[in-house]
């Protein structure tokens, strides 16, 4: 895993690394809004977002007449918008989510994606995991589906087409978020590996890596931030050149954003990670627990309201095996 090319240096994507990792599952899809609507309602649970009753949208997908609050710091397109949420991506001006209920879910932080894994019996993917689920077997490319950005001159992912900023062509069909379920897969049958939305991992961030190969690697054991993998819709080589599948990106675990959503992974065995104990967030002032909630296919160490409630998630097998893979600044909302 890992690259010696990457364009943003701060992200730490070399040197590249071999990975052994065990058998797991991942998801083919990005969780979408109606998984995750039928998650809150059968548990009433409230999102970082609505809590903190402010999201960041990119100025571009806001109705006519919104009301825009202060923008961040160190991106103006991203605006804070009250009561932006994962129903209400654009905040209350605008249409919610009845008519993207196929989409993936955004304004998630962390302990969102954590809570939804926790309630459906699966777990977030290790950063390395995801790496090698969106290689799709194939090694030294930074594409799911080879060298180039687009493959024989048809668009492969949802990311910014045009001048960024201002201008978005559209020309890949889309101008925010496009179904969980777009474009063709990757070698592995997964969907959206890169572009899109932002993706949490478990991992916490570090831009040190050892060069020798490793098993199963969870990350470092301290730190205030997480990785998040695989681009987005708003990605563009002038300025966040990060929808490859090296790339990464270091968040506070409560950013919350209409870019950032995840997908799940599922074990073949009962370990617990539970290296990840506590990330502290600078923007919401608050501790959460960190761990991939790990379960059999089986109900057993589930209780039966617990079993019975678990979503329908399509998975892709990955087999244990090794692999040699290789070859915008940080902010409180995602860079690109």
């Amino acid at each position: 895993m890992g690259a010696n090319d990457g364009p943003h240096p701060e992200d730490g994507e070399g040197p590249p690394r071999s990975v052994t990792l065990d058998a797991f599952s991942i998801a083919s899809l990005t969780v979408t809004n109606a998984q995750f609507q039928e998650f809150v309602r059968q548990t009433m649970y409230k999102t970082v977002a609505e809590e903190h009753g402010t999201s960041f949208v990119f100025d571009m997908l806001l109705p006519d007449g919104a009301v825009k609050n202060i923008s961040a710091i160190q991106a103006y397109w991203w605006i804070e918008v009250s009561n932006a949420c994962w129903n209400l991506p654009e905040g209350p001006q605008g249409d919610g989510v009845k008519h993207r209920l196929s989409h993936p879910v955004v304004h998630i932080a962390l302990r969102d994606a954590i809570a939804y894994c926790d309630w459906a019996g699966v777990g977030l993917p290790s950063e390395a995991q995801w790496e090698y689920a969106a290689r799709g077997g194939l090694e030294g490319k930074p594409f799911p589906w080879g060298d180039t950005l687009e493959a024989d001159a048809q668009h492969q992912s949802n990311v910014w087409q045009g001048t960024f900023p201002h201008t978005n062509t559209a020309d890949d069909g889309f101008v925010g978020t496009a179904p969980s379920k777009c474009y063709a897969p990757n070698g592995f049958d997964l969907y959206a590996m890169t572009g899109n939305v932002w993706e949490w991992t478990l991992d916490r961030f570090t831009a040190l890596h050892s060069p020798r190969p490793q098993i199963n690697p969870q990350g470092p054991l301290n730190g205030n931030r997480a990785v998040a993998k695989g681009g987005s819709y708003l990605c563009h080589a002038s300025y966040c050149h990060r929808y490859r599948t090296s790339s990464r990106q270091a968040l506070d675990p409560f950013t919350t954003a209409g870019n950032l959503g995840f997908r799940v992974t599922r074990y073949e065995h009962l370990t617990i990670y539970k290296s990840a104990l506590k990330m502290k967030s600078a923007a919401r002032s608050a501790i959460i627990m960190v761990g991939a909630f790990v379960l059999p296919e089986t109900k057993a160490g589930m209780t039966e309201q617990s079993a019975t409630r678990r979503p329908s998630i399509p998975f892709t097998r990955s087999s244990r095996s090794t692999t040699a893979l290789g070859v915008g600044p940080i902010l409180q909302v995602p860079a690109g």
